[in-house]
């Protein structure tokens, strides 16, 4: 365990474990930022999470695609139900299906399934909403979270990949402190809100905290994964952000462990 952030009722509690850098890979936890900033773009009229894709992608689509390609919409990419069979844009898999165009090659794969009916994790969804964003803000995924979300909240310090064409990475690739992973929780714990200052609607944390998939699809929003005292969005190696709004709390860790139990270690600890 490198750092753990815990905020409950107002009153921040840190603790550094490790000697690491103040900044650290958030993994999966990358898609939660990305979710948030599709969020704001959609407050701001931007985009809708029901628009279709190829709106925005029309101009990159290769060649030959799979027809129901047509009726993917931005919230199936959202809550991981695009249709393909297997996930893509894991680890080496980035770099080993022969092209640096990874969105000709995503947009280049089969859809076995009918959009919205069945749920496969995958990086090349956040990827998409990545070059989405870009295309409906006019400015890179980064540089508008930057902007609206980073600036807002007094991030300053971080790292982000990109793909080789330039494209923020969307499923994973952004190194932040503990600390400011733990500010992005409080915006979604207080319903939108940090500092006085609202960020998102709060429609869009009811919708992007809720089951959004078929019912025995596991239970993932938008970037969100459902636990039983409240959600959670979470990377490799049991990177962690858990809200539990009924206690008021959020925690932020950056680990390196295969599997760690949150929810026991703060049932131990008596916090909940």
């Amino acid at each position: 365990i490198f750092s753990l952030v815990l905020y409950q009722n107002g009153s921040w509690e840190e603790a550094t474990l490790s000697r690491t850098a103040p900044c650290q890979n958030c993994y999966s936890l990358t898609k939660t930022v990305i979710a948030t900033g599709i969020g704001m773009a959609q407050d701001q009229g931007l985009l809708s999470v029901d628009d279709p894709i190829i709106r925005y992608l029309e101009k990159d689509l290769p060649p030959k695609f799979d027809e129901k390609l047509e009726n993917v919409k931005i919230r199936h990419l959202l809550s991981q139900t695009m249709g393909n069979e297997t996930g893509y844009l894991f680890e080496a898999d980035r770099f080993t299906h022969g092209t640096d165009d990874w969105l000709t090659f995503v947009l280049s794969q089969p859809l076995t399934y009918a959009p919205g009916s069945k749920f496969v994790y995958s990086n090349s969804t956040y990827y998409l909403l990545s070059c989405i964003l870009h295309r409906a803000a006019g400015m890179t995924a980064e540089a508008f979270i930057r902007r609206h979300l980073f600036q807002p909240l007094g991030i300053g310090d971080y790292a982000w990949a990109a793909c080789p064409k330039g494209e923020t990475s969307g499923g994973t690739g952004l190194y932040l402190s503990t600390g400011d992973l733990a500010k992005i929780g409080l915006v979604y714990l207080h319903q939108g809100e940090y500092a006085g200052k609202r960020l998102l609607s709060r429609e869009w944390i009811k919708e992007a905290t809720r089951h959004q998939g078929q019912e025995d699809d596991p239970a993932y929003g938008y970037s969100f994964w459902m636990n039983q005292v409240g959600y959670e969005g979470n990377g490799a190696y049991r990177q962690m952000l858990l809200m539990v709004p009924e206690r008021q709390l959020v925690l932020a860790a950056h680990v390196f462990q295969e599997e760690y139990d949150y929810i026991a270690l703060l049932e131990q600890a008596g916090i909940l």
